[in-house]
């Protein structure tokens, strides 16, 4: 009888035993191949990228209050998601939460603006960069893809822990996915060559221009590209433009009763595309009167010598190298206008 007993314990056992090794061993065989993969693609030069998501942009917009109002918000256009360091405010400005809502793309801010104006919870201060052109009222609404958009907060989550998991492993970039090496295989016959730009999860634009094989082409794309909108494009005036400013302060003067406020930047661009913003909206017409018409403050890059010396390598944006640098003479003029006061940790903070 013992012998008996002692056959049918180990026969049960066994199986047990196999499905243990099972289980142990298809994690460390996920996790080895999924690190086989990151190390293949980072040593070919990809990095990790987050895709520019509503539902991104929603999480984000829910992180701009603050009891106390130290919060900045950036809004904006592609412009202001690259030229801006997020990492260089929080170690200048400790005791301020940032929060990234620039758009990419030709857009006037002004109704994301008007949005936050609205939500009588925000009373933080809005940093708005902007060019003459997007003054315009008609264009106000053009953000409103964002704004006004509403998605599921289980959509939310699952969204912003892919984007998590897409800003720490390179192998969750869109453009090495399956389906995209295979398309691109069968077409072309060869791999994908690494990005000269990424998004991070809080949504910053970083441009390496030194990854870039056809800076001069883009350049020149983008200068036609822009000079045959401008050439097609309804000429705007100030006298219709100054007609929506009163509206504009009205939103301006709600952020301001809260204790928050708005500060106006016109951020850089060099060569062929700033000759063609300057030729069709000229400084002294547009910028300057605005600026005498509106209640924010409004910097413009070339008042400010610390601004004033950086160079777009596409003409249009800071290569991430100098966003540091720019961020902090930014943040140098803010101060010289009272928008913000510089904040240290207090003794003994973490």
């Amino acid at each position: 009888m013992f012998t008996s007993s002692f056959d049918g314990s180990a026969q049960d056992a066994t199986p047990r035993k196999s499905w243990g090794w099972c289980w142990l061993g298809v994690p460390i065989l996920c996790c080895a191949l999924v690190s086989s993969v990151e190390a293949y693609w980072r040593a070919r030069g990809f990095r990790s990228d987050v895709p520019n998501t509503k539902e991104l942009w929603e999480y984000w917009r829910s992180r701009v209050y603050d009891d106390d109002g130290q919060v900045i918000v950036l809004l904006g256009t592609s412009r202001m998601k690259a030229d801006i360091d997020l990492d260089t405010v929080k170690q200048r400005l400790p005791r301020y939460r940032v929060v990234q809502l620039a758009i990419v793309g030709d857009s006037s801010p002004i109704g994301t603006l008007q949005n936050l104006a609205e939500d009588e919870r925000f009373r933080g201060i809005v940093l708005c960069g902007i060019m003459a052109p997007l003054f315009d009222r008609p264009r106000w609404n053009d953000q409103r893809d964002f704004y006004g958009h509403r998605s599921a907060s289980r959509q939310i989550r699952s969204t912003v822990c892919t984007n998590y998991l897409q800003e720490h492993l390179v192998a969750f970039n869109s453009r090495l996915r399956l389906t995209s090496l295979l398309t691109r295989w069968l077409d072309a016959h060869q791999l994908p060559k690494p990005d000269f730009k990424r998004q991070t999860f809080r949504r910053s634009l970083q441009y390496d221009f030194f990854r870039s094989e056809d800076l001069g082409e883009r350049r020149q794309r983008r200068a036609e590209q822009y000079g045959s909108l401008y050439a097609q494009g309804d000429a705007s005036n100030f006298v219709e433009m100054r007609q929506g400013l009163r509206e504009l302060n009205e939103s301006i003067q709600r952020i301001r009763d809260r204790g928050g406020d708005v500060v106006f930047v016109r951020l850089p661009s060099s060569g062929k595309r700033l000759q063609l913003e300057e030729d069709r909206f000229l400084k002294s017409e547009f910028w300057d009167r605005i600026r005498g018409d509106v209640l924010s403050p409004c910097i413009h890059f070339q008042e400010v010598p610390a601004l004033a010396g950086f160079e777009c390598p596409d003409d249009s944006h800071l290569d991430c190298r100098d966003t540091t640098r720019f961020t902090a003479a930014l943040i140098e003029e803010l101060m010289r206008v009272g928008e913000v006061a510089e904040m240290r940790p207090l003794s003994g903070a973490e």
